[in-house]
C-alpha cells in the first residue's frame, strides 16, 4: 500500500495479485479491460472486490463497456445495490476518479488493478505527485 496525503491508501495490483486484507468498507477498485481476456480477469476480481468490501467499480479500456455490463450482472445477482459502477474512457480520468471517490463511510483506501499497465501506472504517479493537470 502506498501511503498518500490526507491519510489515503493506495494499491496497485496486478490482475494476478489478491486484494489487501483489512481495506475500510466500500473502498473503489479501477478495473481494466483493454482485451478479451483481461475483461474477463477483471470480471473475476469483481466477486473478490464484493467480498472484501468495494463500494464503487471504474471500467476503462475497450472493453470496459463489456466488463461494466457484466459487473453489474453479478452485483444484481447477489442483490448488493449499495456497489456502482461506471466507465470512464480517459486513463487520466480514471486514475483522477479513483483518488477522488469520497465513500458514505469515508473509506480512505483505493484499489487499482494497473501494475500491468506501465503507461497507466505512470499516470497515475504523476496525478500523485503533481496533481491534476487541465488542458
Amino acid at each position: 500500500m502506498i501511503e498518500l496525503e490526507d491519510g489515503l491508501r493506495l494499491a496497485i495490483l496486478s490482475l494476478r495479485d489478491a486484494i489487501p486484507q483489512g481495506l475500510a468498507p466500500e473502498f473503489p477498485v479501477l478495473l481494466p479491460a483493454y482485451t478479451e481476456e483481461e475483461c474477463a480477469a477483471s470480471l473475476a476480481k469483481v466477486a473478490e472486490a464484493m467480498r472484501a468490501g468495494c463500494g464503487q467499480i471504474i471500467c476503462i479500456g475497450p472493453f470496459a463497456g463489456k466488463l461494466h455490463d457484466l459487473a453489474d450482472e453479478i452485483i444484481e445477482d447477489a442483490e448488493r445495490i449499495d456497489i456502482g459502477t461506471m466507465v470512464i474512457d480517459e486513463a487520466s480520468t480514471a486514475c483522477y476518479c479513483l483518488l477522488e471517490i469520497v465513500s458514505d463511510r469515508g473509506s480512505r483506501d483505493r484499489v487499482a488493478f494497473i501494475a500491468d499497465h506501465p503507461e497507466i501506472a505512470a499516470t497515475m504517479h504523476d496525478l500523485i505527485t503533481f496533481g491534476p493537470t487541465y488542458d
